[in-house]
Order: structure tokens, then C-alpha cells, then sequence
């Protein structure tokens, strides 16, 4: 009896046709420079941003208030077995000069493979949309490659701004304070009320006599007025305003804030004046005044006269006093002055210490003059200049010798007649130190001579006995 064996053949095949599609797909997968989990590759690096905790461009709506903290968060991922090092990340929509912070460093020296890691970025906001693509870099220096991850994020600074200023207009007691309220944000104002810390100030009137304006659209403003009656003095007006603009924004958390109050202040200082009173005519001059100028005219006429006399006789009646000499202490002296003193005489002949000579024909001699000899020597006889004629000779023919002319007479008077009877000092009751110096004239001749006696000499005496014995 035969024993019959049979051969079971077992289906391996589609184990085999599994893998090899396995195989087929992981190498067919699209850039091939990519690299899965513990591979290597330049697209293992992945970027994600928030803002206020809302990923993305989230933080659009309904946005962060204008002046709120704005806190951006960068977290990088890599992917990759490979390490990446030097990672730096930019953002557009940082103000400039916002530094990003990676663990208190502007930049990420190694990102481990198969790890993580954040950076940070906290400003205000500001008004408008401000968005852009965040690019993050890293380098693979035994591959020579770059791995770089995009992503976009950004906000919108949204709220209302509420501006005011005020102006016056004083006339007299009564002053007009005016107040220009302004919306220079992104969001209607509502409700804006307007008021003024004064106590002498009225209500204020936006409109209807209401001190409310009750919508200010962005970029709009509004005109309001007060008016001040009160005593003389300075005042301090104290305008303020409130509104709000019904938005509510993103806290730095992520969490919804109220909207806030929104105020607004002003000052301006004025001063309220009496009246000024209107005068019936011109104002007189005061009467001192008056009889001053009369006093004046009537002095001026009075002396006009004596001054012709004086100018008749040759002599400069505004000469200065200065130029005569100086009297001696013994001369005497002229009485005092009386009552009438203020109303002029007759004008006072200038001193001379001899009386001027007449005039002679051109080829005599000039005599000396009869009088006080000068105090410092007498004048010798002056000779005019005739080359022709000797002294003597009879004039041209033709020309007939001038007759002398007698000097005009002076006015004769007390004081004159006492100047001219005053003694001068000879040459010999000069004092010893006028031959040497004189006041206000400098050195003499003789003073001159011995300074160059008493100090020049005995100096150049010296040097040369110095220098001989140094030789």
C-alpha cells in the first residue's frame, strides 16, 4: 500500500510586492532633497508665528489698540536628524530698529536635529495694518546647505484718538473760550462731551445748546464755545473731553479688552480788562512844562542881541571857557551873583594877556603888544615877509597905505575891568618842579635834558664797563 505525500506551496509573493512598492513611493517623493524624520535634507526646517496668541493673521480682527503691546512669537521646528546652526529670523513688520531675542541672543547658534526652540519680539502697536512674511534661515555646513521656513503674520492698530484745543477772544470783562475737538484715529468717536473746569465759565455749546457732539468720524472734528464774564484779573481755563469708540481689541494674552474711556485736555490763560475809557479831547500838557518852554524862548530872545554885539566885534560868542588861561589864586575875585543873575548883561570880552594890535601897512613892523608880559617870555618883533622892499620903503605907487583902524571898544564891565587888572606870575615865582614838569603839559626841555643826564647816560655808562670787563 502506497502512502501519498502532498506539497503545500505557500503565497509569498504579495509580501514581496508590498515592500518594493513601499521602496518605490519613498523614493518617488516629490523633492527629493527633502528629508523625513532623522534624514537630512534643506526642507527639514518649519517656521510658526503668533501674535498676541492668535496664529497667523489672526490678529486682523479684530485687532490691538494703537499704543497696546504687541508680543510675536517665533517657534522653529527642525525636522530633520541633521544639526542646524547660525538660524536667523527677519520680520517686516517689526518697526525699525526692533530687535528679534533667540534666549537673549539675536540668533539661534545650533537647532538640534529632531528639536525646537522660540524667539521673541514685543512692541506697540501701531495705527494701520502692518503684515509680512516672516523668513526664518539655518545652515547645514557638512552638507553645505540651507534650510529656510516662510510664514505670514501680522496685526491691525486699530482705535479712536481724541484731540482738543481751545482758544480765547477777551474784550474787556467778557471773554469767548472756543474749543476744537478732533478724531485723529481709525474708529468713530461717540458720544464726545466737552466741558471746562473754570468756575466762572458757562455751560459749553457744541450744537443745540447741548455740550455733547454725538459722532466724530475719523478724521473729522467739531467746534464748541464757552463765554466768561467776570471781574478784572488773569484766569486759568481748563478744557477736557470724553468719548469712546466702541472697539474692543486683543490684550497681549490673546484675551478681548473693553473699550476704553477716552479723554482729552486742554489749558489756556487770558486776562479780562476794564473798558478803556475814551478821553473828550487831547490831553493838555502839564503847565510846569509850559512855563518851561516860555521861560526858555524868552531867555533866548533876550540874549540874541548881546550875541549880534559880540559877533560885530569880531568874537566867537559860544568860545569855549577852557581856552583861557588859568587865574592865579591871588587875583580877586568877582562879586556874587544877585537876584537878576539868571537875566544876562552885557557879554563878557574874552581875556587876552596883551590887547590886539592895530592894523599897519605890510611893510611896517609889528610893535609888541602893550600889556602883561606872558609868564613864560616876551614875544619879540614879528617881520611880514617883503623880498622886494626894505623894511621902511614906501608902498607901491598906485596903492595908497591903509589907514590905521582903532580897535572897537569892548564892553566895559566889572568882571573885565577886574580880568584885566588881575596879576600873572613872572617867570621867576615859577615853582623849581614846573621848569622840569608842567601839569597837564608833560616834561619841559629841561626836564628833558635831565632825565637824559640822571638815568640815560649813567645806563650806557654801565653797559659799556660791563661789557668791557666781560671781555
Amino acid at each position: 500500500m502506497g502512502v501519498r505525500v502532498r506539497r503545500v506551496k505557500k503565497r509569498v509573493w504579495p509580501r514581496q510586492v508590498s515592500a518594493l512598492l513601499v521602496l518605490m513611493c519613498a523614493a518617488a517623493v516629490p523633492g527629493g532633497g527633502h528629508a523625513l524624520a532623522d534624514g537630512a535634507g534643506s526642507g527639514g526646517l518649519e517656521l510658526r508665528v503668533s501674535v498676541n496668541s492668535r496664529p497667523g493673521t489672526e490678529a486682523l480682527r479684530p485687532g490691538i489698540r494703537v499704543g497696546d503691546p504687541v508680543r510675536t512669537v517665533y517657534r522653529l521646528i527642525n525636522h530633520t536628524g541633521a544639526d542646524l546652526h547660525d538660524v536667523r529670523v527677519t520680520d517686516p513688520a517689526l518697526p525699525p530698529g526692533t530687535s528679534i531675542s533667540c534666549g537673549g541672543r539675536s540668533r539661534v547658534a545650533m537647532l538640534r536635529g529632531i528639536s525646537s526652540t522660540t524667539c521673541e519680539a514685543e512692541t506697540r502697536a501701531r495705527a494701520g495694518v502692518w503684515t509680512g512674511e516672516v523668513t526664518a534661515v539655518g545652515s547645514i555646513p557638512s552638507l553645505h546647505l540651507k534650510s529656510r521656513a516662510r510664514a505670514r503674520a501680522g496685526y491691525r492698530g486699530v482705535g479712536g484718538v481724541l484731540t482738543l484745543d481751545q482758544s480765547v477772544e477777551a474784550a474787556g470783562r467778557r471773554a469767548v473760550i472756543r474749543y476744537a475737538v478732533a478724531n485723529e484715529g481709525n474708529r468713530t468717536l461717540y458720544d464726545v462731551r466737552v466741558g471746562d473746569a473754570l468756575p466762572g465759565a458757562r455751560a459749553v455749546d457744541c450744537g443745540g445748546g447741548r455740550p455733547v457732539v454725538a459722532r466724530l468720524a475719523p478724521g473729522d472734528s467739531a467746534s464748541c464755545r464757552s463765554t466768561v464774564r467776570g471781574e478784572p484779573g488773569g484766569y486759568l481755563s481748563e478744557g477736557r473731553a470724553g468719548a469712546s469708540d466702541r472697539t474692543r481689541t486683543l490684550g497681549r494674552r490673546g484675551d478681548l479688552l473693553p473699550p476704553p474711556h477716552l479723554t482729552a485736555r486742554s489749558s489756556v490763560r487770558f486776562v479780562l480788562r476794564d473798558a478803556p475809557v475814551e478821553a473828550d479831547g487831547p490831553a493838555d500838557p502839564p503847565r510846569d512844562q509850559d512855563q518851561g518852554q516860555n521861560q526858555e524862548q524868552e531867555q533866548g530872545q533876550e540874549q540874541s542881541p548881546g550875541r549880534e554885539r559880540e559877533q560885530d566885534q569880531g568874537q566867537d560868542p559860544t568860545a569855549d571857557e577852557s581856552s583861557l588861561p588859568p587865574a592865579d589864586a591871588d587875583a580877586p575875585s568877582l562879586p556874587p551873583a544877585g537876584p537878576d543873575a539868571q537875566r544876562p548883561k552885557a557879554p563878557l570880552a574874552p581875556f587876552f594877556p596883551f590887547a590886539p594890535p592895530a592894523p599897519l601897512p605890510p611893510a611896517a613892523l609889528l610893535k609888541p603888544p602893550v600889556g602883561p608880559l606872558d609868564p613864560y617870555g616876551p614875544l619879540g618883533p614879528v617881520v611880514p615877509f617883503t623880498p622886494f622892499a626894505p623894511p621902511g620903503a614906501a608902498p607901491p605907487p598906485g596903492v595908497a597905505p591903509p589907514a590905521p583902524v582903532p580897535p572897537a571898544p569892548l564892553a566895559e564891565d566889572e568882571g573885565s575891568a577886574a580880568a584885566r587888572t588881575r596879576p600873572h606870575r613872572a617867570a621867576r615865582d615859577v615853582p623849581f618842579l614846573e621848569r622840569f614838569y608842567r601839569p597837564g603839559q608833560g616834561p619841559t626841555r629841561t626836564g628833558l635834558v635831565a632825565i637824559l643826564f640822571l638815568v640815560v647816560l649813567p645806563a650806557v655808562l654801565a653797559a659799556v664797563l660791563l661789557g668791557s670787563r666781560l671781555r
